[in-house]
């Protein structure tokens, strides 16, 4: 007030002073930040309140250009921001003089209790908006947004559309401005029981287990010692497996299994394996999930011991499929029984394959090497195949001696999990099914967002769990179709359109020349009466198990093909009691299985959202086991003492009870750093892609001839690389 008086009178400095008076602090709240929005300006408090004596309480409001800026001296001290300091380098002379009176006797609104003095005039500086506050009100808005899950994205928005005539603070928010709102109202992810992951996780699975909830199948906490001896003290390991999920592993366990392993799901390097069974009609649905820092054989098998203690009995896969890597298999076999077919992903040899010939074979050679074994790979009949590989092999080119022996030891021992003429019929080829489930994992439930904490990835996959049961459902009560019955349908008016093409052999068999291969015919034959399956063609009334045909797309793929359904309807047309063939029954979609269903995924959402009670328990837990185990010290304890005494009144009700005794450390002794997660993996080196294209049609005839005659030249026809998953 002294430089408003000095400068009024020296500079004829022209000031305007207002008088206010509110009934209580709400009043004087609501007028400040009215005057702050109005003016373009923002009053912080500059002193602490004083006692007069009178009894009364003053405090002292003033612009916040005013004063010099005092950067933060020694290490760790943040860059200056942006914009630069607001502060002016001198005093700006507008400034709030609040009067409280205290111990008032009147309750009446009418009495005054707030006299408010007040310098409108600023001096030394302009309106400049990136100098100002967002006002508490605005972030209260927002913070109410956040609260109720609106995406920051949606939130941005529409404070870009409020923009009028007139900037306001609030109009300059950015996603960092949102995290700071969330981290100054408290507001943490529906996911998140604590900002530190590590302790955010372990609440969630105490308070599952607190629950009596059997969602969490297995849990081995970093830094923890596990008694069984399987992990190490660094190894992280959560088993997941709802009872919607245990029962799918009970019913679809025994036919086929696929495993796979997916990266950058946490910021931490851990993997998340997930275990995927084919229900029906082929499509995929996950039924267990691990997370763990290392996929060895020893942690898989802690896994597997986990789902088989869950359903009571040994899943005895039928088939079984995975990438290259061993320890899937191994883990698997030695829990659940060895499966009666192992299959490798079509998808991962074929990489593995173009990364080794790009790492041992020159440029030149790269496509012919391809292209080989690539022929050998998809060669349907068994007996060609090992006349083509022993070809192969016997190549005497110096250049591809590292390559040969590269392929000798890891694939030519073992041919029946690689190559396409020992799957036959399997109903699988690739792991595509978990490829997909990995993709709508990361782009749909994780928002094509990098996701670097556990906690979120838990809830992710609880969504994508809810995802596919209901998909299911729908499935059963809808009759929704799936990938393999839309492919047989398609084939079914291609297989219309070949009508006359098919041939009646002697021995009851059929040939169908093929549509696209000029010279090459196809052998269809009946082995069924039935249709036994619900991969069938509705209209032809045959399933896969019906015929079976000598073309690709059956062999592989397994699904009735263009070649049987124009045996079919040849057939049929030719047959005088077509009109009184019925079809077999439709697969079961028994309304009280998909009830059944839903009511389990809205029992399962439940039962994953953590109650407040819950968390509370188990933050009172974690507090109190820090204590026990001594790990809080002296001033900690103090501390976390006074910001504790409100919430020990309102839960005890004013209740005394005795505190625990004081620690016995030294009050100066450091905090001990709490317990995170982190990577106990190395960086590894990126490597470069491959970009070879699969052979023709015409180029494998040219191979075949070319691996039983070298004379034969190379076939240099052109092809455009794509990207397939047959």
């Amino acid at each position: 007030e002294k430089y408003v008086e000095h400068h009024i009178a020296a500079h004829k400095f022209a000031a305007e002073f207002v008088q206010e008076a509110f009934h209580n602090e709400k009043e004087f709240s609501e007028w400040k930040a009215q005057e702050e929005a109005t003016e373009g300006c923002w009053f912080v408090l500059h002193t602490a309140p004083k006692k007069l004596a009178s009894g009364q309480t003053r405090s002292h409001y003033s612009c916040n250009r005013s004063g010099v800026a005092r950067p933060k001296q020694g290490h760790g001290s943040r860059r200056e921001k942006s914009q630069g300091t607001c502060k002016l380098g001198k005093i700006c002379l507008s400034y709030i003089t609040v009067t409280k009176q205290e111990n008032t006797q009147s309750r009446a609104p009418e009495d005054v209790t707030i006299s408010v003095k007040y310098q409108r005039k600023h001096y030394g500086h302009e309106v400049e908006i990136q100098h100002l506050r967002m006002s508490d009100t605005e972030k209260a808005i927002i913070a109410e947004n956040l609260e109720r899950g609106v995406p920051l994205k949606t939130i941005l928005k529409n404070i870009r559309k409020s923009v009028a005539c007139k900037l306001r603070p609030a109009h300059l928010a950015e996603r960092i401005t949102l995290h700071n709102i969330k981290r100054q109202f408290h507001i943490a992810a529906p996911e998140q029981c604590h900002p530190n992951d590590a302790v955010s996780v372990d609440m969630w699975v105490k308070a599952m287990q607190d629950k009596g909830e059997t969602l969490v199948r297995l849990y081995k906490a970093q830094g923890a010692v596990d008694p069984n001896g399987t992990f190490g003290a660094t190894d992280f390991a959560l088993a997941l497996m709802t009872e919607p999920q245990k029962e799918l592993l009970e019913e679809l366990g025994t036919g086929t299994v696929c495993l796979d392993s997916t990266h950058e799901t946490t910021g931490y390097q851990f993997e998340l394996t997930t275990v995927v069974v084919l229900d029906e009609v082929g499509s995929g649905i996950p039924v267990a999930y691990f997370i763990c820092n290392r996929m060895n054989e020893e942690n898989l098998a802690a896994f597997f011991r986990s789902l088989e203690f869950a359903i009571n009995k040994k899943a005895a896969a039928k088939t079984f499929m995975s990438d290259d890597a061993s320890q899937f298999y191994k883990a698997w076999s030695s829990v659940m029984g060895v499966p009666q077919q192992k299959l490798l992903c079509a998808w991962h040899v074929d990489r593995n394959w173009q990364k080794k010939i790009q790492e041992c074979v020159e440029k030149q050679l790269r496509p012919d090497v391809y292209h080989n074994v690539r022929l050998l790979l998809e060669l349907l009949d068994q007996q060609e195949f090992e006349k083509y590989l022993h070809s192969f092999l016997d190549t005497n080119e110096e250049k591809l001696r590292d390559f040969l022996k590269y392929f000798k030891d890891n694939y030519a021992i073992r041919p029946q999990e690689w190559a396409y003429c020992f799957r036959t019929r399997a109903g699988i080829n690739t792991n595509m099914h978990l490829e997909r489930m990995h993709r709508t994992l990361k782009h749909s439930m994780l928002e094509g967002k990098k996701n670097k904490r556990v906690d979120k990835l838990i809830s992710a996959l609880m969504d994508l769990t809810y995802h596919f049961l209901m998909k299911r459902a729908i499935q059963m009560i809808k009759g929704a179709k799936g990938k393999k019955l839309s492919a047989i349908e398609r084939y079914h008016r291609s297989g219309t359109e070949m009508a006359g093409c098919a041939k009646l052999n002697e021995d009851g068999t059929w040939t169908v020349p093929s549509q696209s291969t000029k010279g090459q015919s196809y052998t269809v034959t009946k082995v069924s009466d039935d249709a036994c399956c619900p991969l069938r063609c509705k209209e032809c009334a045959v399933c896969v198990h019906t015929y079976m045909c000598t073309c690709f797309a059956h062999l592989i793929h397994f699904t009735v093909c263009k070649h049987i359904h124009c045996v079919v309807i040849a057939n049929r047309s030719s047959s005088s009691d077509n009109n009184d063939y019925e079809s077999p029954p439709e697969m079961a979609t028994e309304t009280s299985q998909a009830l059944h269903i839903v009511q389990s995924v809205v029992s399962l959402e439940e039962a994953t959202t953590v109650s407040g009670s819950a968390l509370f328990r188990a933050k009172m837990e974690s507090v109190k086991q820090a204590i026990v185990d001594g790990e809080v010290s002296e001033e900690v304890a103090e501390k976390a003492n006074k910001l504790f005494e409100p919430v020990f009144l309102l839960v005890e009700n004013d209740r005394k009870r005795k505190m625990p005794d004081q620690s016995n450390e030294p009050a100066n002794k450091k905090v001990e750093h709490q317990a995170r997660f982190y990577s106990t993996k190395k960086p590894r080196l990126s490597q470069p892609s491959s970009s070879l294209s699969r052979p023709t049609e015409a180029q494998k005839e040219v191979l075949k001839e070319q691996l039983m005659d070298r004379n034969v030249e190379s076939a240099q026809i052109i092809t455009s690389a794509g990207h397939d998953y047959s």
